[in-house]
């Protein structure tokens, strides 16, 4: 099988951070390079978990292009160039999602419009 490069939505609580607020959620968009949709998922805990992440949910994947000309911004960009490098990239965003996963429905349209607190890989 060959690798592809996946884009998903996370909510996670933060359980560490100089710039965001412990014990609340933020919205994460994080691109992998994998064979596959579960490739892609398996790692996400662990991973997450080592930088201080807490109940970590995703809530959505889907395959992107390869082409950076389709993602829309160069924070994006920048985490799927990273991916395309070292196997993961991510955006944190900044604000706080409202609530719990159930509010994650609500919030997916908004990290465009929201700055990122980071970018890493």
């Amino acid at each position: 099988m060959e690798n592809r490069l996946y884009l998903m939505l996370i909510e996670a609580e933060a359980a560490s951070s100089t710039h965001l607020i412990v014990g609340r959620r933020y919205l994460i968009n994080c691109f992998a390079v994998a064979e596959s949709p579960d490739g892609a998922k398996a790692p996400v805990d662990s991973f997450f978990s080592k930088f201080g992440w807490r109940n970590i949910d995703i809530q959505k994947i889907k395959e992107v292009p390869l082409r950076l000309s389709a993602i829309p911004t160069p924070e994006l960009k920048e985490a799927a160039r990273k991916a395309a490098e070292k196997g993961v990239g991510y955006v944190v965003y900044d604000k706080p999602v409202n609530g719990g996963p159930a509010n994650a429905a609500r919030a997916k349209t908004k990290p465009v419009n929201t700055k990122p607190a980071n970018t890493t890989h």
